[in-house]
């Protein structure tokens, strides 16, 4: 079988993590190698935040299979971009020491930017009632009003001048 190029930049941009995964952090060591584990560690927490974002919006999709089956491959196809961004980014340090710790901060700067993305979809404002991913608790709401509107059309927006 022959291995392709998408496959080996993410098996490349891997390698560095677990080497890195068993040791803790110590901000005061700042030998190349303190710095690696440093950058692992700060990543793997990003990591984690995004983690449970996605997991938030997952579950407030769990109606709505054809919601969770995009945010899938928008999430995939993230990852893709992610690994293939910071191997082409570090490409020229690929052999050197400080590949780990340059690896390691382009992927914690794009996983926070990620996070904050995912983020906003969980950040409705008050009254926004077409956003679809608001708390599960808020549903019910929502839909009783999208039902009200389609019962009484002098409800629906834009409809308030045409009250007696």
């Amino acid at each position: 079988m022959r291995a392709t190029p998408f496959a080996l930049l993410l098996a490349a941009g891997a390698l560095w993590l677990p080497a890195q995964a068993a040791e803790k952090c110590d901000p005061a060591d700042q030998t190349q190698s303190g710095l690696n584990i440093c950058a692992a560690q700060e990543y793997r927490a990003e990591d984690a935040k995004l983690n449970k974002t996605y997991q938030e919006i997952v579950e407030r999709l769990a109606d709505d299979g054809q919601g969770r089956k995009l945010l899938q491959a928008s999430q995939r196809a993230w990852i893709a971009f992610r690994d293939a961004e910071c191997a082409f980014a570090n490409n020229p340090n690929k052999d050197g020491s400080i590949y780990p710790l340059l690896m390691g901060q382009c992927l914690t700067a794009l996983t926070k930017t990620r996070n904050e993305q995912l983020g906003a979809y969980l950040s409705c404002e008050e009254g926004d009632l077409g956003c679809r991913y608001r708390r599960r608790s808020d549903r019910p709401l929502q839909d009783a009003i999208g039902a009200m509107r389609v019962k009484w059309p002098i409800l629906r927006p834009g409809r308030a001048s045409a009250l007696p």
